[in-house]
């Protein structure tokens, strides 16, 4: 167990320095308690007396130079730093992790890169490289070095790479099942990622197996192939999807093709009579292409990063089997093809901060801006419909402040010169900058949303459960057609870790209203939840957070005044959303 300070300032080293010296002292009375230190403690790093210290070194001065040879050095996740090059795995558990640890491949590091051997030097792409590496769900962290070759114009990269444990195995048993987890999110050391549940139900006798596949970054061009495949009969999703994003700011061509079949099996309640139980099963072809233009002059990132988009999706759905119009009256299930389209300006930065949602990695946050216009066709069962809509961005760091990014979303479908199931989506989101209190650093989140749905159908509606809204709150009967919900998160970070765990606790306040056309959401109750918990991470772990969190939630309609519940959160990510405009879809109501 290693218990080591938080931040790498001078504030680490007062009393409880002090305190650490001085059990060190007492632990070399003896040969067990000096055994006990070591494998307990772990001081401070002070990196002004390691001369060892890897520095990043600057690239000013290297654009266009000649990349002479790319050299990929990959470590395991146990025992080793990327800018400590004096440290190496001590611990037997070390050794025995990376023993057991497939690690990356060389080869499965370049496959990412967008910079080549032998053409001159862009620091876009080395930059966009990096972040591109680091933000892999197989890499725990990645440094850049440019070394120029001496009596020539050229440069060597050397990369050095350091692995996540990406095995997770987990184990679920209840009352009514038992449930099998295996997650390898590098198999081979290739950056494959492989997943599979297994599931046992008691009553029923009855197995269950879901699973699927992921080839990522398929030779250098970034397409990803993901096979789903689930063994039920009642809710499954079976079928390939091949994908390549604008993956990066500079990125020309995107596109993909998904194939798919969805099953699903529900229920309808009637007053003195039994359940009507109805299957909906569908399947989706689902194609688009997209193409990026420079708009801006100038070789700046921010000028390259500037680009006009434009992209074309076709979705033909066929269902198979449709709900009984009992249970679907307003024939929200038919079989259709829909066009959609999208033309856009974004501009695509990144900056880099530490201690967001990682403790002590460095993490890319986007920054800049983007406007969309949609337009569409959906030719139905029914008479065919025209789609518009439009969507903006903005998000940027301010120093001494935070982080603050916005979105606006307006869609409508029109029939006839008639807008029907249109919608007004807008989010907010925002993050202090690293603040501290003594020792611990501090954050605050605020998240807000406010959903309004405008000439919805019968039966259409939104809630404020969990992920919608409030975290941890569940109404099976409270629903509305517009919302606005807040979210307000203290993050702490404590200075210390446990055999690589670190701690932070957090404390929650989440807010949401729900309204309809005849009552809206301003005259209605405000429902509330309020919370506190730990986060438990471990940065070298593929499954790297734990949680551990209690909620209190004053009303629950259905459930009743003053609920308490235990580990009512999964997550604390208030994620970061890109301005990128990328796959046409219409703006989301929910």
């Amino acid at each position: 167990m290693k218990v080591r300070a938080f931040v790498t300032t001078d504030r680490t080293g007062g009393d409880s320095l002090r305190i650490y010296h001085k059990i060190e002292n007492f632990s070399k009375k003896h040969k067990f308690t000096r055994w006990l230190y070591k494998a307990t403690f772990k001081l401070p790093h002070d990196s002004s007396k390691d001369t060892v210290l890897r520095k990043q070194i600057s690239t000013a001065g290297y654009e266009g130079k000649i990349v002479r040879h790319i050299i990929v050095k990959t470590t395991d996740p146990f025992g080793y730093h990327l800018r400590d090059t004096s440290l190496s795995p001590r611990s037997f558990i070390q050794r025995g992790g990376n023993f057991l640890h497939n690690r990356s491949s060389p080869l499965t590091i370049k496959n990412q890169l967008l910079i080549k051997r032998d053409r001159p030097l862009d620091l876009l792409l080395l930059k966009e490289s990096e972040r591109l590496l680091r933000q892999s769900s197989y890499i725990m962290d990645v440094t850049f070095d440019v070394i120029p070759v001496e009596g020539t114009d050229s440069v060597d990269v050397y990369i050095r790479e350091q692995d996540l444990w990406s095995i997770g195995v987990g184990i679920g048993v209840s009352g009514t099942k038992q449930t099998l987890l295996f997650r390898d999110k590098n198999f081979l050391g290739l950056s494959h990622q492989m997943e599979g549940w297994f599931y046992y139900f008691n009553n029923e006798n009855k197995y269950l197996l879901e699973g699927s596949y992921t080839i990522p970054y398929f030779l250098n061009t970034y397409i990803t192939t993901t096979a789903i495949f689930s063994t039920s009969k009642d809710r499954y999703v079976n079928g390939i999807s091949i994908n390549r994003p604008f993956y990066s700011s500079v990125t020309k061509w995107a596109g993909g093709i998904d194939y798919l079949f969805h099953g699903l099996t529900d229920s309808i309640r009637f007053p003195e009579a039994p359940s009507l139980v109805y299957g909906i099963r569908y399947r989706d072809l689902d194609v688009w292409a997209g193409r990026s233009f420079p708009l801006a002059l100038g070789n700046g990132e921010e000028a390259r990063g500037t680009r006009l988009i434009t992209a074309l999706r076709v979705l033909d759905r066929r269902y198979s089997e449709i709900p009984p119009p009992s249970a679907d009256s307003t024939h929200l299930y038919t079989t259709s093809q829909f066009y959609i389209g999208a033309i856009g300006i974004s501009t695509r930065t990144y900056y880099r901060d530490t201690y967001i949602y990682r403790y002590g990695i460095p993490e890319d946050i986007p920054a800049g801006r983007m406007a969309q216009v949609l337009f569409g066709y959906e030719d139905g069962t029914n008479t065919g419909r025209l789609y518009a809509g439009a969507q903006a961005g903005l998000g940027q760091h301010f120093h001494n402040f935070g982080y603050i990014s916005t979105f606006l979303g307006y869609g409508t479908f029109l029939r006839n010169a008639k807008a029907e199931q249109s919608v007004i989506n807008t989010t907010l989101g925002y993050f202090s900058d690293l603040l501290h209190v003594g020792n611990w650093g501090y954050r605050q989140f605020v998240k807000s949303q406010l959903v309004y749905g405008i000439y919805r159908k019968p039966g259409e509606g939104i809630n404020i459960n969990d992920e919608n809204g409030i975290k941890g709150f569940n109404s099976s009967s409270l629903k509305g057609t517009n919302k606005i919900v807040m979210t307000l998160q203290s993050q702490f970070y404590l200075p210390y870790s446990l055999i690589g765990f670190h701690f932070a606790p957090f404390i929650f306040c989440h807010f949401g209203m729900l309204g309809n056309d005849d009552s809206p959401f301003q005259k209605g109750r405000v429902y509330q939840g309020y919370g506190l918990g730990l986060i438990i991470k471990n940065e070298l772990l593929a499954i790297r957070t734990f949680q551990i969190s209690f909620g209190f939630y004053p009303f629950v309609p259905d459930v009743g005044n003053s609920i308490p519940k235990y580990n009512p959160l999964k997550t604390y990510n208030f994620t970061f959303r890109d301005f990128e405009i990328g796959k046409p879809s219409p703006v989301v109501y929910e």
